[in-house]
């Protein structure tokens, strides 16, 4: 009766425990999980720890009376160990949007035997990321294309149309000018085409004129440039000499130009002569006295000025000199 009931005990134990997921037999252990959204996990995608795979999704189910939660069931090696740390993560396994899970083991204070239900996560997918950020900009272009349409109102419309009616019309018409002037402008192309020949001749004529500039150039590196200077220089020495000495009252050149008394003297000598000729207009016989008949001359009271003083030759030859007052 003992062994019965120690049978029937670890069948009760053992049928617990396969209830919960717990197969003492079974390489796996059974876990669960509840998500808000699953989309794109299914039966049988994998779940992995640090990148290795150590089970697979084994069933996904609707809870209605959760809120309609979404119970996910997993099928874990049971030589994992699985606490209360443990974070079922729902991650993206390919571009394609396909889902698995990632379990994050952490240091747990509890371990699980199987039959627990695990925390899950699911992280914004890149999907819902860009839907995030592109709601915002899809408003901002809704309202660009509202602001678009005002401005190109029915007037507006017209405008752009009678323009682009006018930039063909411009077209055509160049066109036309093009087809006319046709002869003008290959007329014009052998012009700079004969012109672009004569600038080539004008440029060896011009090399030409620098090869002689350059050969006149070696020529004056020959002359006694320096010689030439000294001289120049020396000359320059002699007439500053020379204008220094006209400059003092030293020689005659000098006295000349700074000392009046000559200009004064000759000033006066040509005011006395100027009255001598005044004088001797007015009264010729007073200086020249003759006779037709051979007579001597006779002179009498001629008076001559001359500087300061007055000299009255009288009759007889007598010479009387008195001061000018």
């Amino acid at each position: 009766m003992a062994l019965l009931a120690l049978v029937a005990i670890a069948f009760l134990v053992y049928g617990y425990q396969f209830l919960r997921g717990t197969d003492f037999f079974s390489s796996v252990r059974t876990y669960y999980v509840d998500y808000g959204n699953v989309e794109g996990l299914a039966v049988s995608s994998p779940v992995l720890n640090q990148g290795v795979k150590v089970g697979i999704v084994k069933n996904i189910e609707l809870k209605q009376d959760r809120a309609n939660a979404v119970r996910v069931t997993l099928e874990v090696d049971k030589k994992l160990r699985i606490g209360d740390s443990t974070l079922a993560v729902l991650a993206s396994s390919s571009l394609l949007g396909g889902k698995m899970i990632d379990l994050k083991i952490g240091n747990s204070r509890i371990e699980y035997k199987g039959g627990e239900t695990l925390r899950g996560y699911a992280p914004l997918s890149m999907t819902d990321i860009l839907a995030s950020k592109a709601q915002p900009l899809l408003s901002k272009i809704d309202s660009t294309l509202l602001k678009f349409n005002a401005v190109f109102s029915t007037d507006a419309k017209k405008s752009i149309q009678a323009t682009l009616a006018n930039s063909e019309a411009s077209t055509e018409a160049l066109k036309q000018l093009l087809e006319q002037n046709q002869r003008n402008i290959a007329t014009i192309t052998e012009n700079m085409a004969s012109l672009t020949t004569s600038f080539k001749g004008t440029a060896r004529k011009l090399d030409r004129l620098s090869g002689n500039l350059v050969a006149l150039s070696d020529s004056l590196k020959d002359l006694r440039i320096a010689h030439l200077v000294n001289q120049l220089d020396s000359a320059a020495i002699a007439a500053n000499d020379l204008v220094g000495q006209l400059n003092s009252n030293r020689g005659s050149l000098g006295k000349l130009l700074h000392d009046d008394s000559l200009y004064t003297n000759l000033n006066r000598s040509s005011g006395d002569l100027d009255k001598l000729l005044v004088d001797f207009k007015a009264n010729p016989k007073r200086y020249v006295g003759f006779s037709v008949f051979g007579g001597k001359s006779r002179v009498e009271n001629a008076a001559v000025v001359s500087g300061n003083e007055k000299v009255i030759v009288k009759k007889a030859g007598v010479v009387d000199k008195t001061k000018v007052k």
